[in-house]
Protein backbone atom coordinates (compact mmCIF):
# COMPACT_ATOMS: atom_id res chain seq x y z
CA UNK A 1 0.00 0.00 0.00
CA UNK A 2 0.92 3.46 -0.90
CA UNK A 3 2.18 5.77 2.22
CA UNK A 4 0.06 8.87 1.55
CA UNK A 5 1.05 11.02 4.22
CA UNK A 6 0.44 11.11 8.00
CA UNK A 7 -1.73 14.38 8.11
CA UNK A 8 -5.29 13.37 7.43
CA UNK A 9 -4.92 10.16 9.87
CA UNK A 10 -3.40 12.23 12.46
CA UNK A 11 -6.01 14.94 12.57
CA UNK A 12 -8.83 12.63 12.44
CA UNK A 13 -7.34 11.36 15.71
CA UNK A 14 -6.91 14.24 16.94
CA UNK A 15 -10.69 15.03 16.52
CA UNK A 16 -11.68 11.97 17.85
CA UNK A 17 -9.66 12.26 20.88
CA UNK A 18 -11.25 16.20 21.45
CA UNK A 19 -14.73 14.27 21.44
CA UNK A 20 -13.35 11.88 24.11
CA UNK A 21 -11.35 13.83 26.44
CA UNK A 22 -14.20 15.42 28.84
CA UNK A 23 -13.17 18.24 30.67
CA UNK A 24 -10.17 18.98 28.31
CA UNK A 25 -9.81 21.23 25.66
CA UNK A 26 -8.16 21.31 22.57
CA UNK A 27 -4.41 23.76 22.53
CA UNK A 28 -5.16 25.77 19.02
CA UNK A 29 -1.16 26.71 19.08
CA UNK A 30 -0.65 22.72 18.40
CA UNK A 31 -3.42 21.93 16.71
CA UNK A 32 -1.88 24.51 14.08
CA UNK A 33 1.34 22.92 14.33
CA UNK A 34 0.65 19.57 13.26
CA UNK A 35 0.39 20.18 9.74
CA UNK A 36 4.12 21.55 9.58
CA UNK A 37 4.91 18.49 11.79
CA UNK A 38 2.88 15.92 9.80
CA UNK A 39 4.61 17.65 6.68
CA UNK A 40 8.45 17.25 8.22
CA UNK A 41 7.27 13.77 8.96
CA UNK A 42 6.24 12.93 5.54
CA UNK A 43 9.39 14.16 4.05
CA UNK A 44 11.77 12.11 6.73
CA UNK A 45 9.57 8.95 5.49
CA UNK A 46 10.14 9.87 1.64
CA UNK A 47 13.80 9.93 3.01
CA UNK A 48 13.82 5.93 4.71
CA UNK A 49 14.45 3.64 2.00
CA UNK A 50 12.54 0.56 4.16
CA UNK A 51 9.68 2.17 5.78
CA UNK A 52 7.22 -0.36 6.91
CA UNK A 53 4.52 1.75 8.19
CA UNK A 54 3.56 4.82 10.05
CA UNK A 55 0.83 5.64 12.37
CA UNK A 56 -0.50 7.62 14.99
CA UNK A 57 -1.64 6.92 18.88
CA UNK A 58 -2.88 8.83 21.64
CA UNK A 59 -1.80 7.80 25.15
CA UNK A 60 -5.25 8.03 27.35
CA UNK A 61 -3.53 9.20 30.52
CA UNK A 62 -0.83 11.46 29.95
CA UNK A 63 -2.73 12.57 26.35
CA UNK A 64 0.43 12.94 24.51
CA UNK A 65 0.28 12.33 20.76
CA UNK A 66 2.56 10.40 19.23
CA UNK A 67 3.30 9.62 15.70
CA UNK A 68 5.43 6.41 15.28
CA UNK A 69 7.09 5.12 12.12
CA UNK A 70 8.74 1.88 11.97
CA UNK A 71 11.61 1.26 9.35
CA UNK A 72 13.97 -1.63 9.27
CA UNK A 73 16.74 0.74 9.26
CA UNK A 74 17.72 4.37 9.13
CA UNK A 75 20.94 6.80 7.90
CA UNK A 76 20.86 10.77 9.37
CA UNK A 77 22.95 12.82 6.91
CA UNK A 78 23.08 16.63 6.49
CA UNK A 79 23.14 17.30 10.52
CA UNK A 80 21.18 19.83 11.37
CA UNK A 81 20.75 20.47 8.13
CA UNK A 82 18.71 17.23 7.55
CA UNK A 83 14.89 16.48 7.91
CA UNK A 84 15.22 14.59 10.88
CA UNK A 85 17.05 17.76 12.48
CA UNK A 86 14.21 19.84 11.21
CA UNK A 87 11.44 17.67 12.34
CA UNK A 88 12.83 16.81 16.02
CA UNK A 89 13.01 20.64 16.86
CA UNK A 90 8.89 20.42 16.40
CA UNK A 91 8.31 17.91 19.06
CA UNK A 92 7.86 17.71 23.04
CA UNK A 93 10.75 14.38 22.56
CA UNK A 94 11.69 11.44 20.27
CA UNK A 95 12.74 8.18 21.03
CA UNK A 96 14.03 4.82 18.95
CA UNK A 97 13.08 1.58 20.21
CA UNK A 98 13.25 -2.22 19.09
CA UNK A 99 10.06 -3.07 17.75
CA UNK A 100 8.66 -6.75 16.96
CA UNK A 101 10.24 -8.85 13.63
CA UNK A 102 13.65 -6.75 14.22
CA UNK A 103 12.38 -3.70 13.40
CA UNK A 104 13.37 -0.01 14.42
CA UNK A 105 10.42 2.18 15.91
CA UNK A 106 10.48 5.93 16.03
CA UNK A 107 8.41 7.72 18.29
CA UNK A 108 8.01 11.14 17.61
CA UNK A 109 5.69 12.29 20.36
CA UNK A 110 3.75 15.86 20.86
CA UNK A 111 2.60 16.96 24.19
CA UNK A 112 0.50 19.56 25.02
CA UNK A 113 -2.31 18.87 21.81
CA UNK A 114 -4.92 19.24 24.96
CA UNK A 115 -5.29 21.04 27.74
CA UNK A 116 -7.55 21.08 31.22
CA UNK A 117 -10.36 23.41 30.13
CA UNK A 118 -10.66 26.37 33.28
CA UNK A 119 -13.44 26.43 35.51
CA UNK A 120 -16.27 28.43 34.82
Amino acid sequence: MEYKGCYEPVLELVNEGTGQFHGYELNRAKYEMLDAICRATDKLVGEIEDCECVNASIDDMTKQLTISILCDDVIFQHGRTGAFFQLIQMLSSFSFSKAKGGLLRIDLNIDGVWEKKSGC
